[in-house]
């Protein structure tokens, strides 16, 4: 066990150092899945063989103990091959982060200082390479990010942007950076710069579906209903069986009242794929609702309630509602009220609207049914 753990990390540090050298230092070819997919290969490449070399290494020393034919050295070798081989990793690794220059030595530096968390020496290492090579894009990235990812309290979200927005101008053609520089954006509020660097990065990898689902998320976010649903189609189409896609694209549909049918089919899919979570659990409830679909809507969602009494706004609204339907709401203008009172609902403008609608629908029902009841008594 302890030998595993060594020499993953032997490997780990290795791979760090060989990326530059098989991916470069950008790169800006690859989608941020598909880097990420590398990545992971790369290591599985060279940890998984050496790591079972070792392991018969190890098995082989009891032999190498009782076979008195081998010579000294043989004897050795077999005894000490499993070290010998997180010791290679290790050795290869120092040459390689010698052999290169002096930015990309600090690249890679902060960047595994970054992946480990320890972003406030991640930042350190990088400032202190640009002042030296402020015209490397990747450094600017690195520091950018990591101010960002940890929220550093030394550090400001405008001086991470600063620093993505440099590495966008010197390599302009990078999905990651405009991607990064997106989130920045979003974080300051820069609504339409956000969705623009988002739209840039996709239109550069049009086939990874991570950027795709980014772009959805903030035109979500942002109540672009339609161009929301035209990016969650488009990463559908790349990973049909994405069940966080699927719930986002059949939520948007349920908030624009539009391909109703087809918005329930996609949530039932979603907690086919992944059940147990009360994010698409509610997108199913609400979709079943919407196709008037009450009684079996109200069976999806009281089980989320089982073990609690209130949970966010949103799916308050819709179990309030599906109460409704099904009769089994009291005083549900009052119960629309509270939820207009609640903090989240006065902060989401469009929530407010919903729920402020449904209850003149209700009012405007419990007046026609006041009238049809009084006719009857005449």
């Amino acid at each position: 066990g302890i030998y595993t753990l060594v020499h993953l990390f032997a490997c780990v540090f290795l791979s760090y150092n060989l990326e530059t050298l098989v991916f470069g230092v950008s790169f800006r070819n690859m989608g941020i899945i598909q880097y990420q997919q590398a990545r992971l290969s790369l290591l599985a490449a060279i940890y998984l063989p050496t790591l079972f070399t070792g392991i018969i290494a190890i098995t082989a020393r009891v032999r190498a103990t009782r076979n008195h034919n081998l010579s000294d050295f043989k004897r050795i070798l077999i005894k000490n091959g499993s070290y010998l081989l997180t010791i290679l990793a290790f050795s290869i690794a120092i040459v390689i982060m010698i052999s290169q220059n002096d930015e990309t030595r600090n690249l890679v530096r902060a960047r595994m200082l970054y992946e480990v968390d320890a972003a406030d020496l991640a930042v350190k290492v990088a400032s202190n390479a640009l002042e030296r090579h402020e015209d490397f894009a990747p450094l600017h990235y690195i520091k950018g990010s990591a101010i960002i990812d940890s929220a550093l309290a030394s550090f400001t979200p405008v001086q991470a942007l600063y620093h993505l927005q440099r590495a966008v101008v010197l390599d302009p053609k990078n999905s990651h950076y405009l991607y990064k520089l997106s989130v920045a954006h979003d974080l300051e509020q820069n609504y339409d710069q956000a969705l623009e660097t988002a739209s840039m990065a996709v239109s550069l990898v049009p086939q990874d579906i991570f950027l795709w689902q980014h772009l959805g998320e903030l035109n979500l976010k942002y109540q672009n209903f339609s161009q929301a649903i035209f990016a969650y189609r488009e990463a559908l189409k790349l990973d049909s069986e994405n069940p966080t896609l699927l719930n986002n694209l059949a939520f948007t549909c349920l908030e624009l009242n539009v391909d109703l049918p087809q918005a329930l089919e996609m949530a039932r899919k979603s907690v086919e794929l992944l059940p147990g979570f009360v994010f698409n659990t509610d997108t199913l409830a609400w979709a079943l609702y919407k196709n008037e679909k009450y009684t079996e809507a109200l069976e999806v969602i009281s089980p989320v309630y089982e073990d609690r009494s209130e949970m966010s706004v949103e799916v308050d609204f819709h179990y309030a509602m599906i109460l409704y339907e099904n009769k089994l709401l009291n005083d549900p203008i009052k119960s629309l009220e509270r939820l207009l009172a609640r903090p989240e609902a006065i902060h989401n403008s469009s929530l407010q609207k919903q729920i402020s609608e449904a209850k003149m629908k209700i009012a405007f029902e419990n007046v026609e049914s006041g009238k049809g009841e009084a006719k009857q008594a005449k």
